[in-house]
């Protein structure tokens, strides 16, 4: 089992890699997570068939502390500190617990909108189309802008 990443900080998105041994064994095709205290007990859902090597499971986006994982009620199978955010940059410091991507537009003012796509390193991307002042469609973009 392999927490990903290593050293997560807060709030970034902890991940678990599960290596199926031997390879193949089963298909995972679900898994809840659930805290209690700081241990996350993962519960997978699978069938005994022909399966992929390793398949990974979102833990969530933590808060400071250390953290053990459990598979199905079953022994620590890992540990984990969450550090607290990176306070060199105060752009870093602020990580948000949910991801803001969406499209916002008036259907009653066709072409004129605003689309915001956060990453998975919560990078954004956003676009604003919209019209000039002689009713040409313009658009102006953000790329790799931080949180």
């Amino acid at each position: 089992m392999t927490v990903i990443p290593a050293a997560p900080r807060y709030l970034e998105p902890v991940f678990l890699r599960v290596v199926h041994t031997p390879y193949p064994t089963v298909v995972l095709y679900g898994a809840t997570v659930a805290l209690k205290g700081n241990n996350l007990d993962v519960q997978t859902y699978g069938t005994p068939e022909i399966g992929r090597p390793s398949d990974d499971f979102m833990l969530g986006r933590l808060p400071v502390g250390t953290y053990t994982v459990t598979i199905n009620g079953g022994p620590v199978v890992a540990t984990f500190t969450v550090a607290p955010p990176e306070r060199s940059n105060p752009a870093l410091f602020y990580v948000p617990p949910v991801n803001y991507s969406d499209l916002w537009w008036n259907p009653s003012e066709s072409g004129l909108g605003i689309t915001v796509n956060q990453g998975s390193t919560n990078e954004v991307f956003a676009t604003w189309y919209a019209y000039d002042a002689n009713g040409n469609p313009v658009w102006y973009s953000r790329a790799g802008g931080i949180r």
